[in-house]
């Protein structure tokens, strides 16, 4: 399988045939009645209640986005369809168009996608729609239709290669995890005698 290189432990993006896929990420909604967002988006969309798009961190050039492995120099253009599926429930699924750039993920590494807070809705419909923007997270796969296109060549690495920026995925999240537990160990037993 084919991955693509980026420096973000959160997100591991492959090229499947024509699509650029990320399983089991976390996505949070922005837009309608967000404390943190005015509605504008770098398409040109404006965001509110009824509007079906999404947010990817595919700019190269935004230093918030640039970690992901999906922000490229030429980033994947406005408009692009997105899928994304519920993890727990494949059933449960929308498409909609990429119409913005974030989420932050230097800010909130394990926040791979943002969507606006209709589609957002059909994951969590118990949530009212004028509380999902600050409420709703939701872990889901992520399939960027026709996505592989945009890909630099330079950046597809084979899964299990080394690109120069560590152990890809689980692998570096197993080794991130083992690194805490060794060093919380050693902060709680540094200077302590050993039992003889």
């Amino acid at each position: 399988m084919k991955r693509i290189r980026g420096t973000d432990p959160h997100i591991v993006a492959h090229v499947v045939g024509n699509d650029i896929v990320i399983r089991n990420v976390l996505c949070t909604a922005f837009g309608y009645n967000d404390p943190g967002d005015n509605g504008e988006t770098e398409s040109g969309t404006r965001n509110g209640p009824d509007v079906m798009g999404c947010a990817l961190p595919v700019k190269a050039n935004e230093a918030a986005t640039r970690p992901s492995p999906i922000a490229f120099a030429h980033p994947i253009p406005w408009g692009t369809l997105v899928e994304f599926t519920d993890v727990s429930n494949p059933n449960v699924r929308v498409i909609v168009p990429l119409i913005d750039n974030g989420p932050d993920v230097r800010k909130y590494p394990d926040h791979a996608a943002d969507l606006c807070v209709a589609p957002a809705h059909v994951f969590q419909p118990n949530i009212p729609l004028d509380k999902l923007a600050t409420r709703f997270e939701h872990s889901v796969n992520i399939r960027i239709l026709g996505g592989a296109a945009f890909v630099p060549p330079s950046l597809i690495v084979e899964d299990g290669e080394d690109d120069g920026n560590g152990p890809p995925g689980n692998v570096q999240r197993l080794c991130t995890a083992f690194m805490g537990v060794i060093s919380r160990w050693w902060n709680n037993n540094a200077g302590k005698e050993s039992p003889a």
